[in-house]
Order: structure tokens, then sequence, then C-alpha cells
């Protein structure tokens, strides 16, 4: 355990949530909460050697920033969720902040947009979409003195993971503001431009549901956010134009291969995770104590080189938002006394309205999948991996299309939401050359009010799932599996629910790769 750790902080026990109450409308519901937790905030801030050099700078805030949201009374027919965001998703004013990274995305779009307006221009308003060569004195007043020719922009994009989930696109978005802020003007001027990429197309941004809502409902412009479809790489880099951040990778993602010259850093999602083709590129040390999430190690680094970051509301509620979904409100067996430290700190300064009532609206967002039909929710969270003796270049050797998918639901709720189930999972199937489609299932039961985790195995070939499912069962691997009997689902699938709570996708990529590379 890290010595810079005093204590894991009391997590506060909140009432039950009335049914007719908004749980982020205004401050008025949150003034009782606010005054006993501002003393609690105020000395974990001053106490914990978790935020190092920050903790007098914290300190002397923690106090006074929470009793102000505390004390201050709503003026009669004033707004009262002015700053907040709703639980329908609508936001009356932007998070304070927010306007920001608003500023920071807009610039860098604005950027991009003088590259390539082909690809960035999104046609919708709050977008940039003229489609022209940018003059430096438009971006920004400190770019020059009037001069004709557009500035040769050199960009840094901080690519966030293949996973796009809430983590991923939080990670992305605040260290690349981190890196923004940490240059000095003169790099502007000469034309270094920082912008965040997350590693989906635009067109399926709105199947991440939570992190959808919490843009939205945060007031970040989302149009001035760079999508994977919508920046050029292989052009930047062939112009010499690029540098990459690779935020959340545990290899070298396939949207990026051929261009490990242009990495300029690695931060591992994972502990221990393989680096792929990537060998001589520098990686930020990290260890399994660190935290569970790509937020929590963000959150401590900004505590320590950059702790007035951390002021701004919006970067604070957007991180703590993606280390209560990553840790399932820092449920014990899926997060370590950083995740609560970090939690307990970005507490502090996000203004939410208690952890558990946010949680329990991100969860909400992020598992209401009902407006999803049966492929959106197969496709968004899938990750797609080359398999076999063949991919390390064996003679004769077999490769296998092997996709792992996170869904949001129950496998009875996936299998029974479409009668035509069965035709649109072998049409998916088909389209991807997919030999085998593992489906990890994660959901919240209302019954026993705690997560489920269910696997399912989809192969058009009997005899692979079959040979698979029992190698997966056995004991040394831990994953728990016991067979389930799944009312409606085709035959040929096999279904389980998995009992380690703390296996990741990770860990049964790792087993897949284990079992096709020995050319079962």
């Amino acid at each position: 355990m890290f010595s810079w750790i005093a204590s894991k902080p009391p997590v506060k026990e909140e009432p039950p949530i009335p049914k007719s109450f908004d749980p982020l409308k205004g401050l008025g519901g949150a003034v009782a909460y606010y005054k006993d937790a501002a003393p609690q905030a105020a000395d974990v801030a001053a106490s914990s050697k978790l935020i190092g050099s920050a903790a007098a700078f914290y300190a002397n805030v923690a106090r006074e920033r929470l009793l102000d949201a505390a004390d201050a009374a709503v003026p009669a027919g004033s707004n009262p969720s002015a700053g907040n965001v709703s639980g329908n998703g609508a936001a009356a004013e932007p998070c304070p902040g927010v306007d920001e990274i608003n500023e920071f995305l807009r610039r860098g779009r604005r950027c991009m947009d003088s590259v390539a307006p082909s690809l960035t221009d999104t046609g919708a308003e709050g977008g940039t979409g003229d489609g022209g060569s940018v003059p430096a004195p438009e971006l920004d007043g400190r770019f020059g003195s009037g001069a004709d020719e557009p500035v040769r922009w050199l960009f840094k994009v901080v690519i966030g993971s293949e996973h796009a989930d809430l983590d991923a696109i939080v990670s992305a978005i605040v260290y690349a503001f981190f890196l923004d802020q940490s240059e000095p003007p003169s790099a502007r001027a000469e034309g270094l431009c920082l912008l965040p990429l997350v590693h989906t197309s635009r067109a399926d941004f709105h199947l991440r549901t939570d992190a959808a809502w919490l843009l939205q409902a945060m007031g970040v412009d989302t149009q001035a956010l760079l999508f994977l479809d919508e920046v050029d790489l292989r052009k930047l880099h062939g112009e010499g134009r690029v540098q990459m951040v690779l935020y959340g990778h545990n290899k070298m993602p396939a949207s990026v291969e051929g261009m490990e010259k242009a990495v300029a850093e690695i931060i591992p999602r994972e502990t221990g995770g393989e680096q792929g083709s990537v060998i001589s590129h520098p990686i930020f040390p990290r260890t399994a104590e660190e935290g569970s999430s790509c937020a929590t190690m963000l959150a401590r680094r900004l505590s320590e080189e950059a702790p007035h970051l951390l002021l701004n509301t919006a970067l604070a509620r957007l991180l703590l938002a993606a280390i209560l979904t990553c840790t399932n409100n820092l449920d014990p067996g899926q997060s370590s006394e950083v995740d609560a430290s970090m939690a307990a700190f970005l507490a502090v300064g996000s203004r939410c309205l208690g952890r558990n009532i946010f949680y329990e609206i991100l969860r909400d967002k992020k598992y209401n999948q009902a407006s999803l039909t049966t492929e959106e929710l197969l496709r968004a969270d899938i990750v797609q991996h080359a398999m076999g003796p063949g991919v390390r270049g064996k003679k004769g050797g077999e490769v296998l299309n092997v996709a792992i998918s996170n869904v949001g639901s129950s496998t009875s709720q996936l299998v029974n939401k479409d009668p035509k189930f069965e035709e649109i999972l072998k049409q998916f199937l088909s389209s991807r050359s997919l030999h085998l489609l593992v489906i990890l299932s994660t959901y919240y039961s209302e019954t026993s009010k705690r997560f489920k985790r269910e696997l399912v195995l989809a192969a058009p070939l009997s005899s692979l799932s079959s040979g698979l499912s029992f190698f997966l069962q056995k004991e040394s691997h831990d994953l728990r599996l016991r067979p389930v009997t799944v009312r409606g689902m085709p035959t040929w699938l096999k279904a389980f629910t998995l009992g380690n709570p703390v296996t990741t996708r990770t860990d049964v990529e790792h087993l897949l790769v284990e079992y096709f590379e020995d050319g079962r």
C-alpha cells in the first residue's frame, strides 16, 4: 500500500431517495448534505497525504466552497437548477467551469477544420462547419500579429481507449485539457494544438448512454468534440503533423497501427496489460494500488501537478462520474483505497448532491438501454481481435475473428427483446465475419439490489463453443462459471452466470488468446 494514503475516507450514509425528488435540481435539497459534509471533506483534504502538494491549497478552499454552496439561499423567482443537471438530462444553465472546457474543445475543432474540413464538418448547430482555412488571429489573440498565412498546425491528440466508455471519454478530455493548460502561450503561437479524440464514430456516441447524458446535461459542446471518424490520423501522420497520446490503452489499437513513431506517451488502462507493438515509447508508471479507473489515476496526477484545475467544477464532476461508474460506486470488490480517496477529494469540487444520488442517476442512464435495438446493444461496447496460432505467424496456423461485447442488460432481456433475435445475431456475426462472439452481460437487479453478471458464447460452429466452454469453466481460471438455461435462447448459444465480480473483459480476452493460440 502506498505510504501517501492516510486512510480510506469514511463513506457517509445517505437517506433513502424519495421517488418524487429530482436529485440534481437546485441546491435546496443539498443544504443539509453540504453542511454535514463540509467539515468532513475539509478534514479529508487537509489530512490525506494523497493530494501531496495540493493539501494545503485545497484544505483552505474546501470548507469555504462547501459552506458557500450550503448557505446560499435560492432567491425567490430565481432558477434553482443553475449550474446543475436535472434527472431528465436537461441543463437549465451550464455547469460552472464548462465554458473553459468548451472554449478548449472549439479551438481544437477550428484548428482541425482548417486542415480537414471534409472530415470534421458536422453540419450541426454549434459545430464549426465553415470548411475554410482559419487564419491564426481568428483562433486566438496570442497567435500573432495579423499574419496572412494560416498556421501550420502540429496536432497533439489524446486518444481514449477503444472501449469509448465514460471513463475513456472523460480521461481523454481532461488529460488533453491538462496538457493544453501546461503548455506556454508560445507553443500555441507556434502552431501546437492539443485536442481529445473519442475512440468511436459520432454516429455511435448515443450508444454510450451515460456519457451522452452527462456531457449534454453539463453543457459540454459535443459538436466541438472530435470522434475517430472525423480525423484522418494517417493523413496527418504522413504529413508529419500529429503526435499521439494513448490514454487507457494496453496495446496499440488497430486505428493507429503503423504510426508507432508518432506516439508520444502511453498511459495503460489496466495493470499488467500487454503493450502490443509499442516498445520504446514513454509509459506512465502505474501499479495495482493506483485505482480501478483511468480517471482515478488522472485525478491523482492533477491533484499533485495542477491542483488549481480541480477547482473547476466541471472537470471535478466529470472525473467523479467516471470513477463512480467504473467502480460501481466504490464497491469494495471493484475499487481501491485510491479510488475512494480521490472520489472524496473530487466531491469537494464537483458540487454534486451526494455521491450515492449522483451514482444512481448515472447507473440509471447507463443501464436503461430500452431505446437501443438489439444490434445497437451488441455493438455499443465491442472490441474485436484476431486470434489463433496464425496471428503469430505460425505456418498453416488458423486465424479466428473474435469479438467481446459488453451489454448492460441480462441475457434474458437481450434474447427476448426482439422476436427476431436469432436472425439479428446471425446477421451480426456474418457482417463482422466473426467466428466467435462473447457477450459479457452486467446489469443491476432491482430484486437483489446488486449487480449480476453473465457470459454467453455465440459461435456458428458448435464444436468451437463446446471446447471453449469446457476450458473457461476450469477452476484455475477463477471465472466461477455456472451453466444457465435462458428462456427463448437459441440452442446453439451457451450461457453462464459469471460468479467472479471483478473479472474484466481483458481477463476474458487473455483466456481466449491462451485457448486459441494452442490451436484448439
